[in-house]
């Protein structure tokens, strides 16, 4: 969903021109794992993949943005299913068998990530200073970087 967010955003928020054809988009991304060209837009566009770890912005030559995808098993999946979800205007889950939507939507069967996360996580005390170094250092560790701890 946030990957055909971001798409979505171009094609009908951009500043400059509008995505004509979000299909060729993803498909780019994931046969190349980053766009053609870099474009202004891009940085503030796709912020929210590079927040989720998916992919990071990377700035041209020509001052311009552009985004690369981490190749992961998980990152192709997902843009197989932004382009699904794009052409059938629904998540592939609406076509799960009976029993799959039952546990899914059931609360006493199966617990979202939403619903525990607020059991599983306390917040952290200390300065914003420290909470951001924090997640800096989770997220690169989470891209497989060497941290000094």
């Amino acid at each position: 969903r946030a990957i055909l967010a971001c798409v979505r955003y171009g094609q009908k928020y951009a500043a400059g021109r509008p995505i004509r054809y979000p299909r060729l988009i993803l498909e780019q991304l994931r046969d190349s794992h980053r766009f053609k060209r870099g474009h202004p837009d891009l940085f503030s566009q796709y912020g929210l993949l590079a927040q989720k770890l998916v992919g990071r912005p990377i700035r041209e030559d020509s001052g311009l943005w552009n985004f690369e995808i981490y190749e992961t098993p998980e990152n192709l999946k997902a843009l197989d299913v932004a382009i699904e979800m794009l052409e059938l205007g629904e998540s592939p889950v609406v076509r799960l068998n009976l029993r799959a939507k039952k546990c899914l939507v059931s609360t006493s069967d199966y617990i979202g990530p939403i619903s525990s996360r607020p059991r599983l996580v306390k917040s952290i005390k200390g300065s914003p200073r420290t909470r951001a170094d924090i997640i800096k250092t989770l997220g690169e560790i989470g891209r497989g970087m060497s941290v000094d701890v």
